[in-house]
């Protein structure tokens, strides 16, 4: 999964693909096989997840080129807001597998799909149809250079607060519940200070602690992504939950909750930078970013702001963990040490590394 497989996208029948698309808008079942065919031809074709990198990435940035990418998003858009819920299942599937890097995000956010999402979660439908608009919105909010554009059509008001549907197809109702958890720790990324949200409620936010936990148990417990697939829904490196929890660190309020035994966050943070199932920099540098153990150095610089938790940090063993990464990992070393600073600890001198911390 470290190198790019080459997929080359003729243009030609692409044109004709959208042109279908674009003509089909109000008849469902030629739109719904163009969307299809779009989705297919953008998917990580023979893995668990369509959605993974690094397998069709030449073709999915010729999607997001300058001749395809605004009939492409459009055509998106449009199928989303159809009543054709096999279509928007197609097209929520399309955004999600071209949504790989800050640059990609941050193009389809600048473009009618967001608001086409959050109408097309308003207004329900099938569980599958939601489920795969769910993941789009995940992996767009991801990416913090999209918020600003997500925050505009109502995002993260606009995520549904429970599963509803009776259907269980794509998963069980718990990994609906586990990926709207994660979109809500995203936006925490660009949340404006003394502004008021829901978050603001501890019993909310212990809520999202504790799903984000289970989900990053389970996802280190795994030893291949068709065993991630299996447990959680989707693929997720584990940069990606660890992420939401780096996020719930910067509230004050939890970061007791975080760091406290019966959470189990601050060990699971620690398991990321001491064990192989925590590197995942292979999976995340070459698309802009940061690896799970950096996304764990993040969290552990934000909970070290309470000293109970710091003191916590030291007593797991925190500081050889912290030291033993950044040996194995240079890159790390700016961003451990600035780690160690905060935990009162005595710094050491590091092998030469032009790395600059990223916290």
């Amino acid at each position: 999964m470290d190198q790019k497989h080459i997929v080359q996208l003729d243009v030609v029948h692409v044109d004709d693909v959208l042109a279908n698309a674009e003509a089909n808008l109000s008849a469902p079942a030629n739109l719904s096989a163009a969307m299809a065919e779009l989705r297919v031809l953008s998917a990580a074709d023979g893995c668990p997840d369509e959605g993974m990198r690094g397998f069709v990435d030449t073709a999915r940035e010729m999607m997001l080129g300058d001749h395809l990418c605004p009939r492409i998003l459009g055509a998106a858009a449009g199928a989303l807001k159809t009543d054709s819920p096999e279509a928007a299942a197609h097209a929520a599937a399309l955004v999600r597998n071209l949504s790989i890097t800050p640059t990609a995000a941050q193009r389809i956010a600048d473009s009618p799909v967001p608001a086409a999402l959050a109408l097309r979660l308003k207004n329900g439908g099938p569980i599958t149809t939601l489920a795969l608009s769910l993941a789009a919105v995940m992996r767009l909010a991801q990416h913090h250079e999209t918020h600003a554009d997500m925050r505009a059509v109502g995002f993260p008001a606009a995520l549904p607060k429970e599963c509803t549907s009776s259907e269980e197809r794509f998963g069980a109702a718990r990994w609906f519940t586990e990926m709207t958890c994660l979109v809500r720790a995203f936006f925490l990324d660009t949340r404006q200070s003394g502004s008021k949200h829901e978050e603001d409620d501890p019993m909310f936010c212990h809520g999202m602690v504790d799903r984000l936990v289970g989900m990053l148990s389970a996802r280190l417990d795994c030893n291949s992504a068709a065993e991630v697939v299996e447990k959680l829904g989707l693929y997720y490196r584990p940069r990606f939950i660890v992420q939401g929890l780096a996020n719930l660190a910067r509230i004050p309020a939890l970061r007791r909750h975080l760091g406290s035994t019966s959470s189990s966050a601050l060990t699971l943070l620690l398991r990321v930078l001491a064990e192989p199932c925590g590197e995942d920099r292979a999976q995340n540098e070459p698309w802009g970013s940061p690896s799970a153990r950096q996304m764990a150095l993040y969290a552990l610089l934000a909970l070290a702001e309470d000293h109970d938790v710091a003191t916590r940090i030291v007593e797991a063993n925190g500081e050889h963990i912290i030291k033993q990464a950044a040996v194995e990992d240079p890159q790390l070393q700016a961003d451990a040490s600035a780690v160690l600073v905060a935990l009162g600890l005595e710094l050491v001198s590091w092998p030469t590394s032009s790395a600059k911390s990223r916290l």
